[in-house]
């Protein structure tokens, strides 16, 4: 099987699986992603190797869910490809990719993917990520969000940046690091009704849809440290 020449399968399309195209310029790393996926809901209908290819699939299949490395073989026009689709077929992506470096991660999700998962993760993480960006939520990787996380730390403050109280910033940061509401009122020993003003504040100054929105878009600021 050979993904790096285009398309390499297009199959039936279910209506109870998660319609779903692969992009992986590795053409057996793709065949495992792909039968993983296959075997646990998701209903692959093609699987690419190039940035071409992926393009007429898409238009082709409009997938519900696109898994891919955000590297097919340059990694500039790939990310530009991730832009293109979420703009012409508001595509969901989950970049499930070897580069979780702090920039990587971060020109993932601003070329607009939803999603962010390893290449190292588990199996059961791979399926989490892909289930919730197929429904439409953000899904970033607590590895790649550390990455994001290590590499802020050496970048200068952005003056155009939010203003967030003290306060704000801890809930913040214990959001980041997967925390619920009653798991910071505990750990901060306030009311969880307090909790969720704050929350309410962070989201509403960081123009943030959720909690994972939010959590993108401080890494992306430099809010987090």
């Amino acid at each position: 099987m050979d993904t790096a020449a285009g398309i390499v399968r297009i199959a039936g399309i279910s209506r109870d699986r998660v319609r779903t195209i692969v992009a992986d310029p590795h053409p057996i790393a793709a065949t495992g992603l792909a039968s993983c996926l296959s075997d646990n809901g998701f209903d692959v209908c093609g699987v690419v190797g190039d940035v071409l290819s992926l393009n007429s699939l898409v238009e082709l299949a409009r997938p519900a869910l696109v898994v891919m490395e955000t590297d097919l073989h340059d990694h500039r026009e790939s990310l530009a490809a991730i832009t293109t689709l979420v703009m012409r077929y508001s595509s969901r992506i989950l970049a499930f990719t070897a580069d979780i470096s702090g920039k990587g991660v971060h020109s993932a999700l601003e070329s607009g993917c939803l999603g962010v998962v390893p290449r190292t993760a588990s199996v059961a993480d791979l399926l989490a990520g892909a289930r919730a960006v197929a429904a439409g939520e953000r899904h970033v990787h607590p590895l790649a969000i550390a990455a994001v996380l290590r590499a802020s730390r050496s970048e200068t403050w952005d003056h155009t940046r939010p203003a967030l109280t003290a306060r704000e910033f801890s809930v913040l940061s214990l959001i980041a690091d997967g925390c619920s509401n009653g798991a910071i009122a505990s750990r901060l020993g306030l009311s969880s009704a307090t909790i969720k003003t704050h929350v309410e504040r962070i989201l509403r100054r960081l123009s943030a849809d959720d909690r994972a929105h939010a959590v993108a878009t401080a890494m992306r600021l430099g809010l987090l440290h």
